[in-house]
């Protein structure tokens, strides 16, 4: 189900500051649109690299992805101008990579992460979130995930009701791309992108909140004398 915005398009909604200072903007032709979405011929096997050894700060994740492959893909998705923004970003609303048309301004790109961030916490029980805005258009949220984890038991220690995705993506399209077509299309580059980057789960994922106090140290029962 998508949700529509009537009002000023939550103007006022933008994604935190990055967290990463390596969000980049690409530019792309528009494909011819009756042409099948394919990625078989990217390479993917250096799109980011694990280090050997060591606890890796979450600050040196940028030196792990290839900014440029990373690009590439988000770019392949585009169809210009109806389809004409992807938009990688973390689970907590940091923006990481995105593809646009020229000129598109970087706070309107912000703006889209909030909508997405916002919208994919009210939906993610259902694996997917939807919002028409009037000012953006369509938006598309899906997470990217590698299954295949779950499948040999790698995290055992998350419930599956509080496993996070590693990372979101977001299609921001015209009204004439049709919904299913949108999620088609994301479907397609979330597959293709969770394989390696599930390299940095351990890195990616949404810590809980630690407990309050009351709850470490219960308030001790009264004694009546």
């Amino acid at each position: 189900m998508s949700r529509t915005w009537n009002t000023a398009d939550r103007d006022r909604v933008t994604a935190p500051d990055d967290q990463y200072s390596f969000a980049t903007r690409t530019s792309a032709s528009p494909t011819n649109p009756h042409d099948t979405l394919s990625f078989t011929d990217i390479d993917t096997a250096g799109l980011a690299f694990k280090p050997s050894s060591g606890a890796v700060p979450p600050s040196t994740l940028p030196d792990m992805l290839m900014l440029s492959k990373l690009n590439h893909i988000l770019s392949r998705v585009l169809d210009l101008p109806d389809l004409h923004s992807a938009v990688l970003l973390t689970v907590t609303g940091e923006l990481v990579s995105y593809a646009s048309y020229p000129g598109r301004p970087k706070d309107e790109i912000r703006v889209v992460t909030g909508l997405a961030t916002e919208i994919w916490q009210e939906t993610m029980e259902q694996g997917y979130g939807m919002v028409e805005s009037e000012k953006f258009g369509r938006i598309v949220v899906l997470p990217i995930d590698d299954d295949s984890a779950q499948v040999n038991g790698e995290d055992e220690d998350e419930g599956s009701s509080e496993r996070q995705p590693l990372m979101l993506l977001a299609l921001n399209a015209t009204d004439a791309v049709e919904w299913d077509e949108l999620q088609e299309k994301g479907s397609v580059v979330a597959a293709h992108l969770a394989k390696p980057l599930s390299r940095f789960r351990d890195y990616l994922k949404v810590k809980p909140a630690p407990p309050t106090p009351s709850a470490l140290s219960p308030t001790p029962a009264r004694s009546n004398h």
